[in-house]
């Protein structure tokens, strides 16, 4: 296993369970060696053991673990191979790249990293096929990637898996669909949220006229979730892009605000967030935009 996954894989857990207690946990286990570099190759024994770990300290199933890792893992894995990324990819275009520029390239300089083989299929511009084959078997990590790059990329990625080797099978193989343009409008997205740096002397907490947290009702803390997209940390109470949200700050008729991790940066933020019941009113856009200036 290349030493980049370890080194990331602590790095997830550090977040998802918090620095000290992931700490204890490396403490009272049997795992010996913890520290990887991200330039060597280690034994694959090394990686499920973190990744059974930081289930059981979580207690949550290790497919979970594996696919919000692999959601984690999307943004550095972009960040690191900005170099061969051409500026006009987007998710669909990075996988079907992926094995003649990326995995590669790791197998040339890492000859015991073994990245898994993927042979990808482009039906069109918005369907590929992939297929999938590792000893390893970690699918559930490759389904998190492909997430983990549609949030990026603020896309709507479909997945849909006619085989599996976990199954039997020899190979998984998925279908993936854009479906950008069918986004759910009662869903909180993108395009109608502002991102604030908490450091900032203007860093917003609230819309205009709106009530704090102590004032909302329980049930406008429910109804805000159905809108979100699920977390990627048990602890989080949603995700929008390639946001993890982890409390609310205020909300008011037009929206919430939240505070959240952008993943991309590692930077605890603030965001803004017009209520999709809203969102195609033109006069509450307008004053959204408005009261982002």
């Amino acid at each position: 296993m290349h030493g980049l996954i370890l080194v990331q894989l602590q790095k997830f857990a550090q977040q998802a369970i918090g620095p000290a207690p992931w700490r204890e946990a490396l403490a009272k286990s049997n795992l010996g060696n913890t520290a990887y570099s991200a330039a060597l190759a280690y034994d694959d024994s090394d990686a499920f053991g973190l990744v059974n770990l930081a289930a059981q300290t979580l207690g949550i199933p290790l497919d979970e673990v594996l696919e919000s890792f692999g959601r984690f893992l999307a943004t550095e894995l972009i960040r690191l191979y900005q170099r061969v990324i051409k500026p006009e990819w987007k998710t669909l275009d990075i996988i079907e790249n992926t094995e003649t520029f990326i995995h590669s390239a790791v197998r040339a300089s890492s000859p015991g990293a073994s990245p898994p083989v993927l042979d990808a299929i482009r039906i069109s511009n918005n369907e590929l096929q992939l297929l999938y084959s590792s000893d390893r078997k970690l699918c559930k990590l490759a389904i998190g990637i492909i997430k983990g790059l549609a949030d990026h990329y603020q896309e709507v990625i479909e997945i849909q898996k006619d085989s599996c080797m976990l199954s039997g099978a020899p190979f998984c193989a998925f279908r993936l669909t854009n479906n950008t343009s069918k986004q759910d409008t009662q869903k909180a997205n993108m395009a109608n949220t502002v991102a604030y740096d908490l450091n900032a002397t203007q860093s917003p907490t609230s819309f205009t006229q709106e009530k704090t947290i102590s004032e909302s009702s329980q049930k406008g803390s429910t109804e805000w979730r159905d809108f979100l997209d699920p977390p990627t940390f048990q602890a989080d109470i949603g995700s929008i892009g390639h946001y993890r949200l982890l409390a609310r700050q205020g909300e008011g008729g037009m929206g919430c605000v939240f505070r959240a991790i952008d993943t991309r940066t590692e930077k605890t933020v603030a965001i803004k967030v017009l209520h999709p019941k809203v969102s195609k009113d033109p006069t509450a856009r307008t004053r959204f935009l408005r009261e982002l200036r």
